[in-house]
């Protein structure tokens, strides 16, 4: 949980990382953001392992994705919405590319660590490289075709999973 004295409000992130509200004025200093990525990564393996630990102890199958985003993955073919995106969060949040391929490349790293440690963790970030419609709102949301892209994606964990 996090608090807060001066909004009296309160946050509890249960699925993996909040993106969408870090601070951005530490992205130019290059050091800095390779600290900051290999900070994520560590707590990332935290995390997973503790949430893994707790589905254990309830009977419960665990299952962490890596999801795609804007710069996750080369393109097979570049759909409009790849461009105007890019162009927006030049605009918008310059340097951002830079922060997450940083990020992304320490998270990458480690899930071939969890998955060796009996953790079901998967890299699903080149997962939109063969799309070939128009899915993103912005550099890490997509609409409801990308978001069954991510769910087919999944139900195919399930389906491996539940087979005899």
């Amino acid at each position: 949980f996090f608090s807060s004295r001066r909004r009296h409000t309160r946050f509890r992130n249960v699925t993996g990382v909040q993106t969408c509200a870090l601070p951005i004025w530490h992205l130019a200093d290059t050091q800095r953001v390779q600290s900051l990525a290999a900070e994520t990564a560590r707590i990332y393996v935290q995390n997973l392992k503790a949430m893994q630990a707790l589905s254990k102890r309830h009977g419960s199958h665990f299952m962490s994705i890596l999801q795609p985003h804007l710069f996750s993955t080369a393109y097979q073919r570049r759909t409009a919405d790849i461009g105007e995106m890019e162009k927006l969060t030049d605009r918008t949040l310059p340097s951002t590319r830079a922060a997450f391929d940083a990020g992304y490349l320490a998270l990458r790293k480690e899930i071939g660590t969890l998955a060796g440690e009996g953790i079901d963790a998967y890299d699903a970030s080149g997962l939109f490289a063969a799309k070939q419609d128009n899915i993103f709102l912005d550099m890490a949301h997509v609409n409801s075709i990308g978001n069954r892209m991510l769910a087919e994606y999944m139900a195919e964990w399930v389906r491996r999973q539940t087979s005899p």
